[in-house]
């Protein structure tokens, strides 16, 4: 997951939309297309990641498709979306295991 968030945001610091986050491609459409048609990079990306997160978390989608809005597991915290810095510093990425990744990471750019 925290080289999905780097390469996210890789692509962003370069002005580069990555439109196809999913879990199959790392993408997910997120709810304000469809509720404005609106399309913000950085959110939307945010969106897919979380997406992409829960999936591999809780072995499942995190809503329905259904009429009567979005159903999310209760064993998950309720937040406002944050942005790709702040996923970044999430405590899940602090941990001693990361510091590797993190190092090579920073090398590739």
């Amino acid at each position: 997951m925290y080289q999905a968030v780097l390469g996210a945001k890789h692509c962003l610091d370069r002005d580069v939309l990555p439109r196809d986050i999913r879990i199959d491609n790392i993408y997910a459409c997120p709810p304000e297309y469809f509720v404005d048609f609106e399309y913000e990079a950085e959110p939307a990306t945010v969106w897919s990641l979380g997406i992409m997160m829960y999936r591999t978390v809780c072995g499942r989608q995190p809503f329905t498709d259904q009429h009567d809005g979005l159903s999310f597991d209760s064993r998950m915290s309720t937040a406002e979306r944050a942005t790709m810095e702040e996923m970044l510093h999430h405590d899940w990425f602090q941990q001693e295991q990361m510091s590797g990744v993190a190092q090579e990471s920073s090398r590739v750019t």
